[in-house]
């Protein structure tokens, strides 16, 4: 039986199976939300993964874990990429997050566009997270900055809202958004931060600075979910990049990555703690030319079934 303190909601978990070494909890020996057999499966997944270290774990894709319990150090994931898609975790039984643990997805979504010489270019796309900040422009005549990734569209198979790039000149890269009303992101695992727009260079040697990469992206589901530790679940956007070379000349500043997603979606969640999905700061250009916009704040939806 787990017990939170006297001030908090009480989660009866009936006897527990453990194993005196290191794998720890096997099982709940009763079910205490009256699922049936076929309807735990169906929910939780079949727990034939395996069991997760406490500490220095990376999992990427979907996985069906028996349980998750980390007390120290963080879980994390490898960078979203088109062949690795986000984080989605079933867990057949609770998942406990305590002490110093924690899940640390910061710069793990999608990368930002890379300086160049010319006109900057525009940051990956992505799903349900924050989309980028735009490019600053560079100071050259026609080198625009570029735009930020846009976020996936509820309903739509479209992105949109990135941060719009700088104009040639001085101007500033635009700054990405997060969404302005709440989605019901339950099942939908397409998730994670935008990358920033690159900003203009000087169309010599002098590159415009990189956008910066995104938040990456969890979707976890069990029958309860606790989180109570010190050490703050995140998944950041980087800041954007600074003009690389460019320190006579007319380069924007990297618009930053925009804020992944943190999903918990059980019958019972209780997190006392506070997950940040924060967008990056654009970066400052050189010379006469424009800065990066901010990256989007991210997406945290706490899904508890009734």
């Amino acid at each position: 039986m787990f017990v939170a303190n006297t001030t908090s909601r009480v989660i009866f978990l009936g006897v527990v199976a453990t194993n005196a070494g290191a794998t720890g909890t096997f099982g709940i020996a009763h079910e205490p939300w009256g699922l049936d057999s076929l309807t735990r499966l169906h929910e939780f997944g079949d727990g034939s993964g395996l069991y997760p270290a406490t500490s220095g774990t990376t999992l990427d894709g979907q996985q069906y874990l028996p349980a998750l319990e980390i007390t120290s150090g963080s879980l994390t994931q490898n960078s979203i990429s088109v062949t690795n898609p986000p984080l989605v975790i079933f867990s057949q039984n609770p998942v406990l997050i305590t002490n110093t643990g924690t899940i640390n997805l910061n710069l793990k979504g999608r990368p930002g566009a890379s300086g160049g010489n010319t006109a900057g270019a525009g940051g990956n796309s992505c799903g349900f997270g924050g989309s980028g900040g735009g490019g600053g422009g560079g100071g050259t005549t026609g080198v625009q900055g570029g735009s930020g990734g846009g976020h996936s569209s509820f309903f739509a198979y479209a992105t949109s809202n990135g941060g719009n790039g700088g104009i040639a000149g001085n101007g500033a890269g635009g700054t990405g958004s997060g969404y302005s009303a709440i989605l019901d992101l339950r099942g939908v695992y397409i998730i994670g931060g935008c990358g920033g727009g690159s900003g203009g260079g000087d169309l010599t040697t002098k590159l415009g600075g990189a956008g910066g990469q995104g938040g990456g992206g969890i979707y976890l589901k069990a029958p309860s979910i606790v989180i109570n530790t010190s050490t703050n679940p995140s998944a950041n956007g980087d800041v954007g990049g600074a003009p690389s070379g460019c320190s006579t000349g007319k380069c924007g500043g990297g618009g930053g990555g925009a804020g992944g997603t943190f999903i918990l979606d059980g019958y019972f969640v209780e997190n006392s703690a506070t997950i940040h999905v924060d967008g990056g700061a654009g970066a400052a250009p050189v010379g006469t030319a424009g800065a990066g916009g901010a990256g989007g704040a991210g997406v945290v939806q706490i899904i508890e079934r009734q």
